[in-house]
């Protein structure tokens, strides 16, 4: 009679090696593995041998049959049948046997892991592996309680947060994704949430014409923890005020033409559009021109020191800001616009550049945009003491954006670092969808000046060719190769992922399967440690690189993970209203526009009186003649044309401005 016996226990292993270390130990004990299943988990092997008692042989037939699965605190759970088919042996031997594959099946599986912990891995396909928790701990990346001096890229199970250490925080960190992968909630919110003891710049781009995500979610958490609140928006006539020609009315007297060249090359290379991009003569023209309208407009009146008066002023034409320039209050900007119009040549030339300059400052045709940027109503140097927060928003579908972003941040980065020695707290810029604020020139040292002031400065972008929309192959490369830290969310094209997957490296893999026959199978290839689908079809995860680490694979942040501090209300201002003197261009006060000739009017009837005797002449005077009496003509009598002046018209000439004599000498410009 067949005797049968079942039992289970743990083996501390995993679903990948146990089919293997299976195989073996039963190998090992002299079983025959005659089948193995990977859709049941399950093995089958038997034993046969002959056994003598005294003059009697007896044959026994030991077939067993192992089946495995995960168990829920961890390792396999691991279910043993045995029969004795012969029915020549007893329970307890079957007992036996059973307890005997148990007790080499849990020993093999602790020598595997000891084996691991020595055992040299293979790179001869590649070496690319993921960093541990073990490494992070190693290098001081987790903090329990949030340091706002560094950068925070995710948290592990037990809550701590995983931020790269100081020194590397000030070299600079890069943030790519998509739309709708999560960077604002999964990144920048816990930057601005949890980092409230570090002042911050933040930039982002708004779809619309509307407050932008980070500024109505995060600036009432930030004004409530005791940050002053600045925000300019364009489209938002309650903004702070930045004046970007202030930065060379308040400097001093040998750095003002420099810093005009710079604002100068800032409005000609971000308002040149992407099919202009050919011959540069007009645009050195136009940069030279400009340059002598901004250290006039510095000089001046405040009231006109803006580029909407400079615009009104290009309106006027080569002559009539001559005119103007010729008293200009700076030396230097006489000079140079006598220098450009010698240089410029013949007339049609100089209207060319004029014309191009004027519509590369389209942007202040707007009553709104002249307001925002007439003067500064910001306490620049109650910054450096302040902990505060900027927030910089631009409508990305404005075809204006770039300019006025890039003027906007161009003037807050130079003042940070004029006054960086002096600032009480740290500071951070936050610089999401940054390619939408133009083009920042000389970006490698830009970023080196930066890091040796001890600023961390986040880029958030897209993609590659979003970088490459607005600067050079050659640029768009040192902003992805400077930053020490890398942070990449799901990719959503095969091309990105591909180079992604590229960068990560490719790894060794040696694996050892086991077959259908029960036959264990080795064999070593290379593989990318994530592949391009892998990294398109990435879920809630992110792939970080840092300066002292092997690429990380970070689980992202919990959008609901700050719930109450987004709920706080941004914070409210007043509305600016635009003023008569930008609403009449300036003519208000100085330029009082001309009236308008008023119509001949027919003069009023006098009054009749009945006529007076004449007075009686004196003896020895002549008599008075009496005057001709003038009849009206009839429609047959024409009057005498030369006779008297024609009348004017009450309504032909209605309305129309008289028009002033030209001298003789004057030059004849083609409009």
């Amino acid at each position: 009679m067949a005797v049968q016996i079942k039992d289970s226990g743990i083996v501390d292993t995993n679903a990948k090696d146990f089919p293997i270390l299976a195989v073996n130990v039963l190998d090992r004990l002299g079983y025959k593995v005659d089948r193995a299943s990977k859709q049941l988990d399950q093995i089958l092997a038997t034993e046969r041998l002959d056994e003598q008692i005294g003059q009697d042989w007896w044959r026994h037939e030991y077939r067993v049959v192992l089946r495995w699965r995960v168990a829920s605190k961890g390792g396999m759970l691991v279910n043993i049948e045995m029969e004795e088919r012969k029915g020549g042996a007893t329970e307890s031997e079957c007992q036996r046997r059973c307890d005997k594959i148990m007790l080499e099946l849990q020993k093999d599986a602790e020598r595997v892991e000891e084996a691991k912990t020595h055992k040299e891995k293979s790179t001869v396909y590649g070496s690319a592996s993921w960093g541990t928790e073990q490494d992070l701990r190693a290098k001081g990346y987790f903090q329990k309680q949030a340091d706002a001096k560094r950068l925070i890229i995710g948290r592990n199970a037990n809550n701590e947060f995983i931020q790269v250490p100081e020194f590397w925080t000030h070299a600079h960190a890069i943030i790519c994704g998509r739309t709708g992968v999560g960077k604002s909630r999964g990144f920048f919110f816990p930057q601005l949430i949890e980092r409230i003891a570090t002042s911050m710049i933040v930039t982002e781009a708004t779809p619309g014409y509307e407050d932008g995500e980070l500024y109505k979610l995060t600036s009432g958490w930030r004004q409530m923890a005791g940050h002053k609140i600045y925000c300019f928006n364009p489209a938002d006539m309650s903004s702070n005020r930045i004046n970007p020609i202030d930065r060379i009315r308040h400097a001093r007297e040998e750095e003002k033409a420099g810093i005009a060249e710079k604002l100068a090359d800032l409005v000609i290379m971000n308002g040149e559009s992407s099919e202009g991009r050919g011959d540069q003569t007009w645009n050195r023209s136009e940069k030279l021109l400009l340059i002598p309208l901004l250290l006039h407009a510095a000089a001046g009146d405040p009231k006109r020191g803006h580029f909407g008066a400079l615009r009104w002023l290009l309106a006027e034409g080569p002559d009539g800001l001559a005119k103007v320039l010729k008293e200009s209050p700076s030396r230097v900007a006489r000079m140079e616009f006598q220098g450009w119009m010698r240089l410029a040549g013949e007339t049609n030339f100089k209207y060319g550049v004029f014309s191009g300059l004027i519509t590369k400052l389209n942007p202040w045709m707007t009553d709104q945009m002249i307001t925002l940027t007439e003067t500064t109503d910001i306490d620049l140097d109650a910054m450096a003491k302040q902990l505060f927060t900027f927030y910089l928003a631009v409508p990305s579908r404005s075809k204006d954006s770039k300019l006025i972003g890039s003027l906007m941040m161009n003037f807050l980065l130079d003042h940070i670092l004029e006054i960086r020695e002096r600032m009480k707290y740290p500071l951070t810029m936050l610089l999401d969808e940054f390619t939408n604020f133009g083009k920042i020139s000389g970006i490698g040292d830009t970023l080196s000046i930066i890091r040796k002031n001890k600023i961390g400065l986040i880029l958030g972008f897209q993609n590659y060719a979003q970088l490459e929309q607005v600067y050079s192959k050659r640029e768009a490369q040192i902003i992805i190769d400077m930053p020490a830290t890398q942070v990449y969310f799901k990719q959503k094209n095969f091309q990105e992922a591909r180079d992604l997957s590229e960068a990560i490296g490719r790894t060794t893999v040696e694996e050892a399967t086991v077959g259908d026959s029960g036959r264990v199978q080795e064999s070593i290839q290379g593989r990318h440690l994530i592949t391009p689908d892998e990294l398109i079809s990435l879920d809630r995860q992110v792939i970080v690189f840092t300066a002292d680490t092997k690429p990380l694979k970070l689980p992202l942040t919990d959008p609901l993970a700050y719930e109450h501090a987004l709920s706080y209300d941004a914070p409210k201002r007043d509305k600016h209203k635009v003023s008569d003197f930008v609403m009449n261009r300036g003519q208000v006060e100085d330029e009082p526009p001309k009236s308008k000739p008023e119509p001949a009017k027919p003069a009023p009837p006098k009054e009749t009186k009945p006529p007076e005797p004449a007075p009686k002449p004196k003896a020895g005077e002549p008599k008075a003649e009496k005057p001709k009496e003038t009849k009206p003509a009839t429609m047959n009598e024409q009057p005498d044309k030369g006779a008297r002046a024609p009348e004017i018209s009450e309504t032909k000439d209605e309305g129309r401005r008289p028009t002033p004599k030209r001298p003789n000498e004057a030059p004849d410009y083609d409009l």
